[in-house]
């Protein structure tokens, strides 16, 4: 009996070793599993980075551990691409070529298995403190570990982005120059094979002086809900809100720099994409303009354009960003490709596009303006080069704008004054005396706006003027009447 149980237990211990034997074994498999996913993640992170075109990400090591890895990747920018052309042009004595940041992310691969929903891997990014390619202006600025971006990727392929950035404030030894940012934080969250981007991010002030320059920007509010679909082009809604924008430069200098203040900035997006076909939309809101001395409460103006094919917009996309990426002249590089660009957009027209101002509003201290637009092709032109009578019959649409008669006066004053300018300085002479010129300028708005409400171009509605516009089969008729017949002089029906 005794040897019997004394048999049973060993073969209970031989059992026992063994499965822990295939545990451990099992458990080294995943592991080693876990481990090499989490560096194709990350490697795969890193290509889609550079498939934008802004960055050039180089990892220059990576540490591949059972638990746990560790992975030092170099940032530079690429000068090349067409969208940092404008601010490296813009400052060419900058050593753009020489940035870097070099950033240290450690990576936890052994998820929690008490947890359902916690992520696979654990990326925790931040700016690697010891490394000497770091940028030098960086180091002053801020210390590294201002920085953090932590990412969380989960088993069902979503991932979760947290950014972090604390308050920054730098001030310069050698000049007046200064920074100070209250700092900036956001999470994304990603799925759909890392398609599909929701997020919203916040940010502090930031003010930033240099010389005689001053750049100030109240809290920001960003937010996204979208996805990068067919040939890259994101589908899906954007909103930015920024409290307050004001600037400020030397008066009187070349550039004729001027305080500007914006109280209050507002501006959101949506792209859709239905049958190959693009829609996009934009609306953006001023409040509390005050440019030289100059105050607008309000400016709105709200566009759509729909119709685009997207594979031909795709196509010319990315001729315009070949131009603009010519290092030495986008002029010249536009003209040799042109062969090639004007056939690009006659594909966009085969969509028969359709643009629309769904919203223009002017608020002012002289009055209000109104305005909307509705314009679609209905015919491709054979070449580029019509005459514009073409467009008469290509197109249709309709238009109204509402003006106050004040506003219109003040409007009308500038351009005449303008347009009088011009008129002496062509021919050579000095400009009249200011008590002449303004009789000059105010008789002509005078004579201009009474032969327009004469002739039935602008209708008086109380204190505004109105004008509606149509263009149908060729015709173009204002406030119901052909324009021929209004520039003529007959009634019309």
């Amino acid at each position: 009996m005794e040897r019997r149980w004394s048999k049973g237990m060993g073969n209970v211990m031989k059992t026992i070793l063994i499965s822990g034997v295939l545990l451990i074994g099992a458990g080294a498999v995943f592991l080693f599993w876990s481990a090499g996913n989490a560096q194709n993640s990350y490697e795969q992170s890193v290509a889609e980075v550079n498939n934008m075109g802004v960055f050039i990400l180089e990892t220059t090591a990576y540490d591949r551990e059972l638990l746990s890895s560790a992975a030092t990747t170099v940032v530079s920018l690429n000068t090349g691409n067409p969208q940092l052309q404008t601010m490296v042009q813009s400052d060419p004595d900058f050593p753009w070529d020489e940035f870097q940041l070099v950033l240290e992310s450690d990576i936890q691969h052994l998820p929690d298995l008490f947890v359902a929903d916690a992520p696979v891997f654990n990326i925790a990014t931040r700016l690697d403190e010891q490394d000497s390619r770091q940028a030098e202006w960086v180091r002053e600025i801020a210390e590294l570990d201002a920085l953090r971006l932590n990412t969380l990727v989960r088993m069902d392929g979503t991932a979760t982005v947290i950014l972090e950035v604390d308050p920054i404030s730098y001030q310069s030894e050698q000049d007046d120059s200064s920074i100070e940012w209250g700092g900036l934080s956001g999470t994304f969250d990603i799925s759909d094979e890392l398609e599909h981007i929701k997020g919203d991010m916040r940010g502090s002030g930031l003010s930033a002086q240099a010389d005689s320059l001053l750049l100030e920007i109240g809290d920001l509010h960003y937010r996204l809900d979208g996805r990068f679909g067919s040939h890259d082009f994101y589908t899906g809604n954007q909103s930015l809100v920024i409290e307050g924008i004001r600037f400020s430069g030397p008066a009187g200098d070349a550039a004729e720099i001027q305080d500007m203040v914006v109280g209050r900035v507002a501006m959101r997006g949506e792209a859709r994409e239905q049958d190959a076909l693009l829609s996009v939309s934009s609306n953006v809101e001023l409040i509390d303009i005050e440019v030289a001395d100059q105050r607008v409460p309000r400016f709105q103006i709200g566009m759509a354009v729909d119709n685009l094919p997207m594979e031909p917009l795709a196509e010319l996309r990315d001729m315009m960003q070949k131009i603009n990426s010519d290092p030495v002249d986008p002029i010249q590089n536009s003209g040799a490709m042109q062969p090639q660009i004007i056939p690009a957009v006659r594909k966009v027209l085969t969509g028969q596009p359709r643009i629309r101002i769904e919203e223009l509003a002017l608020d002012t201290g002289a009055g209000e303006l109104h305005g909307e637009l509705d314009l679609q092709l209905l015919e491709l032109p054979p070449d580029m080069d019509v005459p514009p009578q073409f467009w008469l019959t290509a197109l249709q649409g309709k238009a109204r704008v509402r003006v106050s008669e004040p506003l219109l006066i003040q409007l009308a004053t500038t351009g005449a004054r303008a347009g009088l300018s011009s008129q002496y300085e062509a021919m050579g002479q000095e400009l009249p005396p200011d008590e002449e010129m303004n009789a000059a300028v105010d008789e002509m708005v005078r004579s201009q706006l009474e032969s327009l409400e004469i002739q039935g171009m602008l209708l008086r509605v109380g204190n505004s003027f109105r004008a509606d516009l149509s263009l149908e089969e060729g015709e173009l008729q204002v406030n119901g009447k052909s324009l021929q017949t209004l520039l003529s002089g007959g009634t019309g029906q």
